[in-house]
């Protein structure tokens, strides 16, 4: 009886010796690839967050009576530079649009996206009607 069940439970714990470190080891690659997937998608999204906010901001700024698109233009690259690195700002470009009657000033920036090999890129538009 007894003797037969501690012997069994001896054997069976010698077979899974080392068996938690073999699966931490094929494991953990596929947790570390989530993690950094997971991670690359917050900062996509904060990174276009923050470039949303900015061209919104530079359009309502260069829709102001005197401002004008040149305005416009600096006023976004100057708040993307107070947000994040300059090289997620491939390119920043502002024009007047109508749009449903009512002139707008449209202000559009091209982002690369963190953490993609390669040049990806990503496109935020922010509008505000001429004052």
């Amino acid at each position: 009886g007894k003797a037969f069940d501690t012997a069994s439970r001896s054997a069976t714990q010698a077979r899974e010796r080392g068996s938690a470190v073999v699966g931490f080891a094929f494991l953990a690659p596929l947790l570390v690839t989530a993690f950094l997937t997971f991670l690359g998608l917050i900062l996509t999204l904060h990174v276009r967050a923050v470039a949303a906010d900015a061209a919104a901001e530079g359009a309502r700024y260069g829709a102001q009576s005197a401002a004008g698109l040149a305005a416009a233009e600096k006023r976004t690259r100057d708040l993307l530079g107070a947000s994040f690195a300059a090289e997620y700002a491939v390119g920043i470009s502002s024009r007047i649009d109508e749009r449903a009657g009512v002139r707008v000033v449209e202000v559009t920036i091209e982002t690369s996206i963190p953490l993609l090999p390669g040049t990806r890129t990503m496109e935020v538009r922010g509008h505000a009607p001429v004052e």
